[in-house]
């Protein structure tokens, strides 16, 4: 059989979520905040007014020990003069980022021009005050989250106007140096030939959203490869992604520490209350595989195997909360130990409890199959405040047919696969390639394969 060529990449922890340096950073943040101060004192924009109102006086307080929390970082990682001092201020960068598409930024730092994907502002803005003790609190609040949800409704639905959310594609994604990244992980072929355009270049598309949730072409772009034995069926990427970490045997209770994060099976699903409870006792023992994705990356969510789903379901959650940390450990090969940044990166894990997020639960069809049970959850991350479900329960899902999609901004999710007692899944690839953390992988390509145990009398 002619196989088909899957390219590998390597991508960074923090890939397009931050900056490449913390130089970007700040020009970015300081370019806000000198757009914000020319609007200061005029009306806030509907969905900003509307946020403000819904805010406690208690939670703005909050806010602003955060700013002063955050101080402690101006001295080593940040320019005093790109992070917020108010919340007056905030609102302003607010007004300016919520009727925006997000940016393909360049920036000239020491003579060399760095082009970045801003895909998040907001994550930005609130990224070393996130990684604060008060922000925490903050940030974890029902209602404060409640006030956020409607912020980012009201955003995601200006992202979907035609004609208007598009500006920033001609001169900014589909540029040189735009194309460069958009086309960093497909392989041989360019960003024409892999996905559908609505329109002719340079814009390709009618607003950021139809960008943002963009398909494929062809099938053929990311083709499904059967297993030569027909019976015993991989494991599939449910997402293009860069692989996090994997977890085995599962429990259905368990804690979060600040450099332990453990998967807790009771949690991610919903706990008490969300239906899904009976699910998490079937799922002790299994193992875990989390990926994320980039803000380039195809944001449609495809099945991991043919089944058919039992339950589907989105639960609220946070949207920047993060775990408050000491910064990037002394092994981060992309932040110098101790940088504040990037929280958000490292608390992905936790995030499966705590963030917003889609479950479905899958039953395989196929009684050779070994596979007991399948969770899939779709983790919406910061500026993504919607997981959708395409495809609901009762229907029967084929290996690489869509199921839902994220819109807008970046996100990660989790596979919880529980193999039959006669069954082990390995996580490697079609080639026995090891899945590793930091490579970029295809939706639809060989994640897992399932070995039979030895058995013993």
């Amino acid at each position: 059989m002619s196989l088909p060529s899957f390219t590998i990449t390597r991508r960074s922890a923090y890939h397009s979520w931050v900056p490449q340096t913390n130089e970007t950073h700040d020009k970015f943040i300081r370019k806000l905040i000198d757009q914000g101060s020319k609007r200061r004192g005029k009306v806030h924009v509907d969905a900003v007014r509307i946020f403000d109102q819904e805010v406690t006086a208690d939670q703005k307080k909050l806010f602003l020990d955060a700013l002063r929390q955050v101080g402690q970082y101006y001295a080593k990682w940040a320019d005093p003069k790109s992070i917020v001092t108010s919340w007056e201020e905030f609102l302003t960068l607010l007004d300016g980022i919520v009727e925006a598409a997000p940016q393909f930024y360049k920036a000239n730092i020491r003579g060399v021009t760095i082009g970045e994907p801003i895909g998040v502002p907001l994550y930005l803005i609130l990224d070393l005050v996130s990684n604060t003790s008060a922000a925490y609190t903050l940030l974890n609040q029902l209602s404060f989250n409640l006030a956020l949800k409607k912020l980012l409704d009201s955003w995601g639905a200006w992202l979907k106007l035609d004609g208007i959310s598009n500006d920033t594609l001609a001169d900014q994604w589909f540029s040189t140096e735009g194309l460069v990244v958009l086309e960093s992980g497909l392989g041989r072929l360019t960003f024409d030939e892999t996905y559908k355009l609505e329109l002719p270049k340079p814009t390709r598309y009618k607003s950021w959203d139809s960008f943002f949730t963009r398909e494929f072409k062809d099938p053929s772009v990311r083709p499904i490869v059967p297993d030569p034995n027909g019976k015993i069926p991989f494991l599939y990427n449910a997402c293009e992604s860069t692989v996090l970490r994997t977890a085995r045997n599962i429990q259905l209770n368990d804690t979060f520490w600040l450099k332990t994060q453990n998967y807790s099976l009771y949690d991610i699903l919903g706990g008490d209350g969300g239906g899904f409870e009976k699910y998490a006792p079937q799922l002790v023992g299994g193992s875990v595989y989390q990926a994320f994705l980039s803000p380039q990356d195809y944001h449609r969510w495809h099945s991991p195997i043919k089944g058919v789903i039992e339950a589907a379901k989105t639960f609220d959650g946070t949207y920047y909360a993060v775990l408050p940390d000491d910064g990037a450990p002394p092994y981060d090969t992309d932040l110098e130990p101790g940088d504040p940044h990037g929280a958000m990166i490292r608390s992905q894990p936790w995030l499966s409890v705590a963030a917003t997020r889609a479950v479905y639960i899958i039953k395989p069809t196929d009684p050779d199959s070994p596979i007991e049970l399948l969770a899939f959850v779709g983790i919406g991350m910061v500026e993504v405040s919607t997981c959708q479900i395409t495809r609901g329960a009762g229907l029967a899902v084929d290996v690489g047919q869509e199921i839902g999609m994220f819109h807008f901004g970046g996100s990660t999710h989790v596979l919880i696969v529980k193999p039959k007692n006669n069954y082990e899944l390995i996580f490697q690839d079609y080639f026995n390639s090891p899945i590793r953390p930091g490579q970029h992988r295809w939706i639809n390509s060989v994640i897992g394969q399932f070995w039979g145990k030895i058995q013993t009398q």
